[in-house]
Formats: structure tokens, sequence, C-alpha cells
């Protein structure tokens, strides 16, 4: 073939390849942009977290009506430490002395207590028994008048160990000057505050 021929069907096939149109070359048709969709202003809901609630605070509730407050290594009820006789009938407590020992210069009884008293006359150890009041109330924590060993001695868990002897069963707390018990003839729970401690 002679060369000029050659030459006219290479120049065809590249202008075929590139779509010529005489001296021209077309660019290939570009598709129409798209617009993006947007949701109308009304249509976008948004979600935020609730707010946490804030934790409730810590309340201390008051003592049950009716039950004894014990105040640590100072007072029961109304009987404090150091009181006299007079001073503990003069508070609402009426004493006497007890029915298993009339003639004693030291023990008092007075309805749910009983209290000690030293040679001059004064409190040295003054005790409530659970059955016998409306319950007891011992740092904010409350002990039914019903409560049984178990019960009464949880309230005391963070004090001193459980103490046995023959006739008795104790935890001492406060150093001793505050102490839970449970003895008798007939076993009764009492809490008591003392000036000398027991351990």
């Amino acid at each position: 073939m002679p060369k000029r021929s050659l030459l006219f069907t290479a120049g065809l096939l590249v202008c075929a390849s590139l779509a010529c149109n005489g001296d021209r070359v077309r660019p290939a048709p570009r598709a129409a942009p798209v617009a993006p969709t947007v949701a109308p202003a009304a249509a976008i809901k948004v979600t935020r977290s609730p707010t946490p609630a804030p934790p409730p605070a810590t309340v201390v509730a008051p003592p049950v009506a009716g039950s004894v407050v014990v105040v640590p290594g100072q007072a029961v009820g109304p009987i404090r430490l150091g009181m006299t006789e007079a001073d503990v009938i003069a508070a609402g407590v009426p004493l006497a002395p007890p029915p298993w020992s009339p003639s004693s210069d030291t023990t008092r009884v007075g309805g749910a207590y009983l209290v000690q008293l030293d040679a001059g006359g004064r409190v040295t150890m003054a005790r409530v028994e659970l059955k016998d009041s409306g319950g007891v109330t011992v740092a904010g924590t409350s002990i039914p008048a019903d409560a049984d060993w178990d019960r009464a001695a949880a309230a005391f868990a963070g004090c001193g160990e459980t103490v046995f002897t023959e006739g008795s069963t104790y935890i001492p707390c406060t150093g001793g000057t505050t102490v839970v018990m449970r003895g008798g003839l007939q076993p009764f729970v009492s809490v008591e505050v003392r000036t000398q401690p027991l351990t």
C-alpha cells in the first residue's frame, strides 16, 4: 500500500476514536450536576440525651416515734450519766429499788430503765430493755422493741468483738462505754451506757 494511503487510514482511525467532526474534537457529554437533598428545617428532629437526675440526698431518718434515743457513752433516753437519782426522777423516770433486791442502795429501776448509782448517788450506768421500750435508736439506727439478739447485734456490727460470759453475751462499743447485751433468767436484749468501760 502506498505510504500516503497508510497515513490517511491512520488519521481516520484516530479521528473516529476521538469523535472528530472536521478539525474539532467534541468533548464527551457531562452529566448534569445533582443538587444535594436537604430536609426542610421543620422535618429535622434533634434528639438530646435526658439530663441524668441528681443522686438522692443522704437522709438520716429521725428516731422512730416512741423509741428511746441512746447517745453513745452519754445517755439513754432522758437519763444522762452523772445525774443524781433526784435528777432522773425529775426527768420523768420514777425510780425505785428493784424487786429482786429491795434493799439495794446502788440499783434502781423505773419502767424500761435500770440505773446503777455510785456511792455519791450519781448515775454510772443507764440501761434500757428493748422489750419494755418502744425500741431504741442508736446513732441513727433504729432497733425495734421486738428485735432478737441477731438484729440488735447487727446494729453494733462495727464495734468490738462479741463477748460471751456465763450469764450474758455482749458487744462493747465506743471503747466499752456503750454496750448491747443479752442476758438474764429469761434472755432479754438491752442497750446501756456506762462511765466505766465494759470490755
